[in-house]
């Protein structure tokens, strides 16, 4: 028998803020943890987390975002993440909105030495031969040494291998009915299998499944978590195209689309995204081609799972800083899915008493993976700073409409797969 016994959590959800609190909690030594995830085999497939890259930037207007993600940068240079973490620098241009100039003078206060404005010719030079001759070399940049990307599911794998260091058990195929409840308290969980998970804590981190979950129905205002697919592609460079692109940094453009792109892997893929206002998904529409109904629907009609204007904006963009790559076959295209809020803000609060919600990454979580887990542990123990709290809290005004100034230019609408992409269209123009 232990003289002081370990306070018993249970983490619904085993993407980034699932697995990082766990790792937080276990470490610890106060915690007896187990982690459950609906996916069969993990990491989930459709998860937002499961990727070859995501982008590690402390580039916001924000200062709470900005001061994090300068630590998080800090710790993805250790040691523990080798291999994951590249520091290729962060290149963002078109920088004519007032929404930009206001970044620049943001990202530039924290770092006046390491970041400044660029010339055409050092724009060409960051870039590399494959933007001579493109829009991107006339419009105004700026450059970030600090910051790169992260191979997203090896991070997700690197957590996964702690836990098991911790003996944390990892249970999938272990979906979400109800939550157990004592009066108002929940104390633990029930699947959909009949088997039962008794805790102290519960901390939901369900990624974009949170917001809808019928578990948590009348737990969250309306609105404030919202499942939105955003657009992904990604092209095969040859190995005479991997040394003409192989050293650029991550690139973005802040004309209100949400375009970005990445380095191209070891393996010669180069990704290229949309951080927009999304797509939601209505009850009869699959969320992403991994569904064996959007297979069979793809297959029949031929197409693929993103819709053709956000990839004709896709090429279009990519054409403007790498005219030779706008018009090649896509490897491959994905709806990527966020946990969205409107006000771009995380969602780390207490919905009932014992039931701690983790979510609302709104697609720029995952670059304080290496701080994450912490955030959440403070919160579980009401350690977290006053304002980080009251910023992230559940009851907190919620905007009709997304008020994250970045993804303004390409707003959110419902997934109509009639405007799906077709196999030819993503085949070489």
């Amino acid at each position: 028998m232990e003289l002081f016994p370990k306070t018993k959590v249970v983490v619904i959800g085993a993407g980034e803020l699932g697995a990082t609190a766990a790792v937080s909690l276990a470490e610890s030594g106060h915690y007896d943890v187990t982690v459950l995830d609906r996916a069969p085999i993990l990491p989930a497939e459709d998860a937002a987390s499961t990727d070859i890259n995501k982008a590690v930037r402390a580039d916001y207007i924000d200062r709470d975002y900005a001061v994090l993600a300068q630590e998080s940068i800090r710790r993805w240079r250790g040691k523990e993440w080798e291999g994951v973490y590249h520091e290729t620098g962060v290149l963002q241009r078109n920088l004519t909105r007032p929404e930009a100039v206001e970044l620049f003078a943001a990202v530039q206060s924290l770092d006046p030495e390491g970041v400044r404005k660029l010339s055409s010719s050092e724009i060409r030079a960051r870039l590399g031969p494959g933007s001579e001759g493109s829009a991107a070399l006339q419009q105004s940049a700026y450059y970030n040494p600090s910051g790169g990307w992260a191979w997203s599911s090896g991070a997700i794998e690197k957590l996964y291998a702690r836990l098991r260091e911790l003996n944390v058990p990892i249970v999938p195929s272990a979906e979400l009915a109800e939550l157990i409840r004592d009066g108002d308290a929940v104390v633990g969980v029930k699947l959909t299998d009949g088997r039962e998970f008794r805790a102290d804590k519960v901390i939901a981190a369900l990624g974009s499944w949170t917001g809808g979950h019928p578990a948590l129905k009348g737990l969250l205002p309306k609105g404030l978590l919202v499942p939105t697919g955003q657009t992904v592609a990604a092209v095969q460079l040859t190995p005479e195209e991997m040394e003409i692109y192989r050293d650029i940094p991550v690139n973005a453009t802040q004309d209100g689309t949400g375009y970005y792109a990445f380095p191209p892997t070891a393996s010669g893929v180069m990704k290229f995204a949309l951080h927009s206002g999304g797509y939601t998904v209505p009850n009869n529409v699959p969320r992403t081609v991994l569904d064996p109904a959007a297979a069979a629907y793809a297959q029949e009609k031929g197409v693929g799972w993103i819709p053709r204007k956000s990839l004709a904006l896709l090429r279009e963009k990519l054409g403007k800083g790498f005219p030779a790559l706008a018009k090649k076959e896509l490897k491959y295209t994905r709806m990527c899915y966020y946990s969205d809020t409107p006000d771009g803000d995380f969602v780390i609060d207490y919905a009932a008493p014992g039931l701690l919600v983790a979510s609302g990454g709104a697609g720029h979580a995952f670059k304080f993976l290496p701080v994450m887990g912490e955030i959440i542990h403070a919160r579980l123990e009401d350690r977290l700073p006053t304002h980080l709290k009251n910023k992230w809290r559940i009851n907190r005004p919620v905007p009709e409409a997304p008020s994250d100034d970045d993804r303004q230019g390409f707003g959110r609408q419902p997934l109509d797969l009639e405007s799906l992409a077709t196999t030819a269209e993503m085949g070489a123009q």
